[in-house]
Formats: structure tokens, C-alpha cells, sequence
């Protein structure tokens, strides 16, 4: 997954994903301009990583990979889902 002018790489294997339709919360630090949500927000009461389109999706989902939860919003959230989903 590319955000910015990072590319992000999630080990099928080890990274878990789950939807929400929760929110973003609170910028940490990062960006949020048009179409490009990066860096880290508060979600509940924890702290993930942003890698969005929006702060306000109809679904996004969350991989947790190791230590760290990631927001993101693919196109195609549940096509992406699915290769996380059925280990």
C-alpha cells in the first residue's frame, strides 16, 4: 500500500484486519489536505496510523500489524480485507 511518498508492506501472515466505521479522532501529528490522510490520530483511546483518503469514511479497516494498528481506506476495502482475513 502506497500513502504519501511511503509504501507500506503487511505480511498476509501476520497482520490481522478488521472493518470499523468508527471515525478518526484527534491529529497527533500529520497531514490531512484533500484526499490524503496520513500520520498518527487518536481512535477510542488508543493511537493508529493513518494511511486514508478521509477522516470520515462510510468503512475503513484496521490491520494490526506487530505493535502497530493502521486506519486505512482502500478503494476496494473489502477485496483488500479478504487477503488478511482468510489465513
Amino acid at each position: 500500500m502506497e500513502a504519501g511518498l511511503r509504501r507500506y508492506v503487511f505480511p498476509y501472515a501476520t497482520t490481522s484486519a478488521r472493518f470499523t466505521t468508527q471515525p478518526l479522532g484527534s491529529r497527533i501529528w500529520g497531514t490531512a489536505v484533500s484526499g490524503s490522510v496520513t500520520g498518527r490520530y487518536t481512535l477510542n483511546s488508543s493511537t493508529v496510523h493513518a494511511l486514508a483518503t478521509t477522516t470520515r469514511p462510510a468503512q475503513a479497516l484496521l490491520l494490526t500489524a506487530g505493535q502497530h494498528t493502521f486506519y486505512v481506506t482502500p478503494e476496494k476495502a473489502e477485496e483488500f480485507a479478504d487477503r488478511f482475513l482468510a489465513k
